[in-house]
């Protein structure tokens, strides 16, 4: 059965490039991580890395389950964060200074973006010709 401890490992060998470095980052044993990465590359039944001296490199398929492996920590990350609140928002006024093209052009566009995410920050805008700007700045 594939784990999230699994890939928890397997994530860590290919970011630090070998089994041991992956051990002492997770605080685990060089066969503990060994084991694991024996377990997940039976269940998908082929090689996910290759094994070259001291380091390791990505088959084919394990790129696919690195690729798949980051993706799943970061939604976890980003469920902890958001569940436990540990996620700071930000909050308070944000004063912008733009030159009139980018300010009429561009701004507004990016500021609607803004505002849907962060609904939390006042914005103060101020678009001006370039000299008045820098300036104010």
């Amino acid at each position: 059965m594939l784990t999230l401890h699994q890939l928890e490992i397997f994530a860590a060998v290919v970011a630090t490039g070998s089994f041991s470095a992956a051990a002492r980052r997770l605080g685990l044993t060089q066969p503990a991580v060994s084991l694991q990465i024996r377990g997940l590359e039976a269940h998908f039944g082929q090689p996910l890395l290759d094994r070259c001296g001291r380091g390791v490199r990505l088959t084919e398929a394990g790129q696919q389950v690195y690729a798949y492996a980051t993706r799943i920590l970061t939604l976890i990350q980003d469920l902890e964060a958001a569940v436990r609140g540990t996620t700071e928002t930000p909050a308070g006024t944000l004063h912008l200074g733009c030159s009139t093209a980018p300010g009429e052009c561009l701004l507004p566009r990016l500021l609607s973006a803004f505002r849907t995410r962060f609904p939390q920050v006042q914005l103060s805008v101020e678009v001006s010709d370039t000299a008045v700007v820098l300036d104010r700045l």
